[in-house]
């Protein structure tokens, strides 16, 4: 038996097709772009996701495909975070992956360990959130980066240095997570924690030095900030 939003999409669907097969309802690329950005605006995401996808079919050479596209994995995102059902879930997934964007594995990674973050078993949350590459939690948290989420990003982070204790590479992940909580978080006493990993357990990688750095000058004023004479070239 059908669930209540189960039906409640189908009949979206259904009217959807109806409409649209009549040929007095055919709306042109900026009637349909309307409609769709007036959907979108009033979080009314399913019926969004209609008109972006029609958009995304009828328009494929338009100026604006790819903000159509764009836009259909930013709705899809927000849906497969909201949808009740796994089954839902994996729809908008393969609905992302179809559109082929080049930012498909952050977007994906990201939707991977927010599902995990949201299971309240803590053992099955863990069990989880140890299944994601180190890989896709770089991914993640570099989506939470692009969009300016800052505390978040660092959450992933720290998610990852958990998680992932003997990654050849954890350097990376210490070294964005000291580099957020001195820049952005504000807090010091972490960040020199996380430097100090990176200059410890990893000497010879590429960011040791960078880290030494910011040990030397986390928290000075700007005019007494000591710059190397070979920073700019390093390489």
């Amino acid at each position: 038996m059908r669930s209540r939003g189960e039906l409640a999409i189908l009949l979206i669907f259904v009217v959807f097709a109806f409409f649209a097969g009549c040929s007095w309802f055919k709306l042109n690329e900026a009637e349909y772009s309307k409609k769709a950005d007036e959907a979108y605006s009033k979080g009314l995401y399913k019926v969004a996701r209609l008109y972006y996808k029609t958009l995304v079919v009828k328009f494929p050479e338009s100026e604006k495909a790819d903000f159509y596209k764009e836009r259909l994995a930013d709705i899809l995102v927000q849906l497969a975070l909201t949808a009740p059902k796994d089954k839902l879930v994996d729809t908008y997934l393969h609905e992302i992956e179809a559109l082929n964007l080049p930012a498909n594995d952050t977007v994906l990674s990201w939707l991977k360990y927010r599902r995990a973050k949201k299971v309240e078993n803590e053992s099955e949350r863990d069990k989880l959130l140890s299944e994601i590459t180190y890989d896709q939690y770089l991914l993640a948290a570099q989506y939470e980066l692009n969009r300016s989420k800052f505390p978040e990003a660092l959450t992933i982070y720290e998610d990852a240095i958990k998680y992932h204790k003997g990654e050849k590479e954890l350097y990376k992940a210490l070294f964005l997570a000291g580099f957020i909580s001195s820049e952005y978080v504000k807090d010091t006493a972490a960040a020199r924690k996380y430097f100090e990993e990176v200059v410890k357990n990893y000497p010879d990688c590429d960011l040791a030095d960078d880290a030494k750095w910011m040990l030397d000058n986390m928290g000075k004023p700007p005019e007494e900030v000591m710059f190397l004479p070979d920073t700019a070239t390093k390489k």
